[in-house]
């Protein structure tokens, strides 16, 4: 932003639509600005068309998957967000980073239970939580990361070497192929149908990783839908079925040490209700680095928590935390439900 590569008030324009599609140009700015103003289109939609596809391009990082995809819960609908990331990932037997980490979201509304919320990366670690293992100075834990060579490595610092990432954990002979489809699929809908930049040609975004073959700058891409419940059955219905459907594989045998399975975002759940009641604990480096920010730009630290997404704020602190080796303590918390759960 400082270079003016990325504008503080990008314009969204709306390049293409159908009834239940929309093609979205996101102004070369942050997606945390266009998505929301394109769910907001989506959400009209689909009060005629039921189920409505969005492709966004032109835009850049779009923060937690899952905030935008939780967004419609609100209206009692599906929602599924996907992007594309830096090329981070080899493709099947390739040695070259190709794709991007290239999360994946789906959160689906309940009855009596807590919505069914689905967010992560395609392959086995995101960047970001490299990053921060890396600078805590953690191991990842084994059998979670395989070199350019596909040999298993637990060395969180991997894409800082130059190294890549492989796609979701398989059988390596018979299976490869398979595990490189999801993050594929993420890619295409992401990418192509957006007619974003992939691969080499991506506008490099982390400092680690070295300038590749580019193209026209057409940023990264994302997409995302939306679906109205009563498109397909009543909201009764469907929220009993799926109350019903979560009750059943909550009701399964666990493993011994495990008091219950875990079928959704428990652990992230966890988080997020000590967070509510004790507020997220930041390092004094961080609001050192918000307090620039606000010097900068002219912003008071009060007019950022009441103007801005909380979404913007909170993605501005971890980038602050990890260029500066520092991190959340609720990020470190999650690290450790993921290895308890």
């Amino acid at each position: 932003m400082k270079n003016c590569l990325i504008p503080i008030n990008p314009q969204h324009l709306i390049v293409h639509e159908t009834p239940s599609t929309t093609l979205v140009h996101g102004g070369k700015g942050f997606n945390l600005v266009a998505e929301p103003k394109s769910l907001g289109w989506a959400i009209e939609k689909t009060k005629t068309a039921g189920t409505v596809w969005v492709a966004v391009y032109n835009s850049y990082h779009s923060g937690i998957a899952d905030y935008f995809a939780m967004t419609v819960l609100d209206e009692e609908m599906i929602g599924i967000a996907t992007n594309n990331t830096n090329p981070l990932v080899a493709t099947t037997f390739g040695r070259s980073g190709m794709l991007g980490t290239n999360p994946l979201s789906v959160t689906i509304p309940a009855g009596k239970d807590y919505p069914f919320v689905a967010d992560c990366a395609t392959v086995s670690a995101s960047g970001g939580i490299l990053d921060v293992l890396n600078n805590i100075g953690k191991k990842v834990p084994k059998g979670m990361l395989e070199d350019e060579e596909s040999i298993t490595t637990n060395d969180p610092s991997i894409l800082q070497k130059g190294k890549v990432l492989r796609t979701l954990c398989g059988n390596v002979e018979s299976e490869r192929h398979k595990r490189f489809y999801l993050t594929a699929l993420v890619d295409i809908f992401s990418v192509v149908l957006s007619g974003s930049n992939f691969g080499l040609t991506v506008l490099l975004t982390l400092g680690y990783v070295k300038n590749k073959n580019h193209t026209a700058d057409r940023s990264i891409g994302h997409f995302f839908s939306v679906m109205h419940i009563d498109a397909f059955q009543t909201d009764y219905e469907f929220k009993n079925g799926i109350d019903e459907w979560m009750h059943t594989f909550k009701t399964t045998k666990t493993l011994p040490c495990h008091q219950s399975v875990v079928i959704k975002d428990k652990p992230e759940r966890i988080v997020e209700q000590k967070n509510i009641i004790n507020g997220i604990r930041l390092k004094k480096i961080s609001l050192e680095g918000l307090k620039v920010m606000s010097e900068e730009s002219g912003i008071t630290l009060d007019e950022m928590v009441n103007t801005l997404n909380i979404i913007v704020l909170i993605f501005l602190i971890v980038f602050i935390q990890i260029t500066t080796n520092r991190y959340l303590q609720n990020i470190n918390e999650i690290i450790f439900y993921h290895e308890k759960y």
